[in-house]
C-alpha cells in the first residue's frame, strides 16, 4: 500500500514537473531529469528525484537500492542467462542455477508469447562494449509451426566503450585499444552506437515487424553498419546473431583470453562478423573480416 502511495505520489510529482508547471523554481527549466539524486532530495532542480532514485540500483551513498524496477540482461559482462550452462566455462557470482536460469529465459519467452505484437525490448545496463548487444529469443509461432518469431532484448549501454579490447584471433593477443584517451568518462573519444529502427513507407507504425539494425564507430575507429536483425526463423541470416557462439566460428575457449564462449555480436553490410566476450570489467571484441565455416 505504501509503495502504490509512493508511486502515485512521484508519477504525479513528475507529471508536474515535466508538464505547465516545468519553467517554475527550476535552475534548469529545459533539463527533464533530476540533477541531484536521493531520495530525500526536494532541491529547486527536481521534485521528483524520489521517483527517479527509485529506478537505480544504487543510491547516492553507494548502498545497494531495495527497488524492484531496476533490472539487467546481463551479468559480469556477458547474458549468462541466456547461456546454456553446458557452454560455460566458468561461473559468475549471482547467475543463478541451472534451473533458476532456465526458468529466467522461459519467463521472458512467455513475456513475449502473450505479447503477440511485441518483436523488440531497448534498454540500458549492464555496460557491455562499445556497441549495443543484440539477445534472441525464438518464440513459438501459433500461426505458423515451420518457423517461430524471434523477440529481441537490445541493451545499449556503451558506457565503458574506452576500455575494449579487440582479440586477435590469428596472434591470440589484445590489440587495437585505444582507450580512454582524452575523455573524462569511460566512453572514450571515438564509439558511437545507435539504435536505428523503422517500418516500410507504406505501412508504417504498423502490426508489421520493424527493421532494426545499428550504425556507427566502434572504440577503435572502425565505421560500421549491421544487418537488419531478422524477426522470424528460419532467416537467410548466416550467423546466429543474438545468441552464444555454437558452431565454433570464432576462437575456441582455450584460444580466448576470457577462456569461455563468445557471443555473436553483430553481421556487418560488409561480410564482416563482431563477436564479444567478458568477463568481470573486462571486454573484448574479436572482429572477423571473412568469417571462416563452423568447426566441425
Amino acid at each position: 500500500e505504501h509503495l502504490n502511495q509512493f508511486a502515485k505520489r512521484s508519477i504525479d510529482a513528475w507529471r508536474n514537473e515535466n508538464g505547465h508547471n516545468s519553467n517554475k523554481h527550476r535552475e534548469h527549466p529545459q533539463v527533464p531529469w533530476c540533477l541531484e539524486g536521493g531520495y530525500h532530495n526536494e532541491s529547486s532542480s527536481c521534485e521528483c528525484g524520489a521517483f527517479l532514485q527509485y529506478g537505480m540500483g544504487w543510491t547516492a551513498n553507494r548502498k545497494q537500492n531495495p527497488t524492484v524496477v531496476y533490472n539487467r540482461w546481463s551479468s559480469n559482462g556477458m547474458p549468462f542467462r541466456f547461456i546454456p550452462s553446458s557452454l560455460q566455462t566458468f561461473t559468475t557470482e549471482g547467475d543463478g542455477n541451472d534451473e533458476e536460469n532456465e526458468l529466467y529465459t522461459r519467463s521472458v519467452k512467455e513475456f513475449f508469447q502473450q505479447s503477440p505484437q511485441l518483436s523488440l525490448i531497448c534498454s540500458g545496463h549492464q555496460p557491455q562494449g562499445d556497441i549495443a548487444n543484440a539477445i534472441c529469443l525464438g518464440i513459438d509461432n501459433k500461426n505458423d509451426n515451420r518457423s517461430k518469431r524471434l523477440g529481441w532484448i537490445i541493451p545499449a549501454d556503451t558506457s565503458y566503450s574506452g576500455d575494449v579490447s579487440f582479440w586477435n584471433r590469428e596472434k591470440q593477443t589484445a590489440q587495437n585499444q585505444v582507450g580512454r584517451e582524452q575523455s573524462k568518462s569511460g566512453r572514450g573519444m571515438r564509439a558511437i552506437c545507435e539504435v536505428l529502427i523503422s517500418w516500410d513507407e507504406d505501412e508504417p507504425l504498423s502490426d508489421t515487424n520493424p527493421h532494426v539494425r545499428f550504425h556507427g564507430t566502434l572504440s577503435d575507429g572502425t565505421t560500421y553498419e549491421t544487418r537488419s536483425l531478422p524477426m522470424t526463423t528460419p532467416s537467410n541470416s548466416q550467423y546466429n546473431i543474438g545468441n552464444i557462439d555454437e558452431a565454433g566460428i570464432g576462437p575456441t575457449p582455450e584460444e580466448s583470453p576470457h577462456e569461455g564462449p563468445w557471443w555473436c555480436r553483430a553481421s556487418f553490410r560488409d561480410g564482416s562478423l563482431l563477436l564479444s566476450g567478458g568477463h568481470g570489467f573486462n571486454f573484448w571484441n574479436c572482429l572477423l573480416k571473412n568469417p571462416r565455416e563452423p568447426r566441425s
